[in-house]
């Protein structure tokens, strides 16, 4: 088993003064790691499938999520992101913009607050054309 390390820096001056932070997180127990470019076109694609058995590229054991950064290395367009939570119709969506990551660190959810369930997929769709969208996936 290895350890990921992610850094995630804020640095911004405004009227002359500096903010920001740097944050550093140690995520354990990781046993394999996916780093792959996709194209994500304009009809709704499940980018991640959280299944009981047989994972793939695209395809995770439930439980085994550690981390997962997708990037949208677009300069114009976004990506719509949609997660929906197992056994449910509730889902959670967003958009990932032009040069954006959307990073998730824990496969359980809870979009209503009740108890926290797992996730069932992450599906995609571009807005306007072809997007190619970076996926860095750690998984026990």
């Amino acid at each position: 088993m290895a350890t990921l390390t992610t850094k995630i820096t804020e640095s911004v001056t405004l009227n002359s003064k500096v903010y920001g932070a740097t944050n550093t997180m140690s995520i354990t127990g990781v046993n394999n790691v996916y780093e792959t470019v996709v194209t994500i076109g304009t009809t709704s694609t499940t980018a991640i499938d959280f299944v009981a058995s047989n994972p793939t590229f695209g395809s995770v054991l439930e439980g085994d999520l550690k981390y997962l950064r997708i990037t949208n290395t677009d300069a114009s367009n976004f990506v719509a992101i949609v997660i929906t939570e197992k056994g449910s119709s509730t889902r959670l969506k967003t958009k990932i913009l032009p040069g954006k990551s959307f990073i998730i660190t824990d496969e359980t959810v809870s979009f209503t607050g009740g108890s926290d369930t797992f996730i069932e997929d992450i599906k995609l769709q571009a807005n306007t054309a072809d997007v190619e969208c970076e996926f860095f996936l750690a998984t026990a």
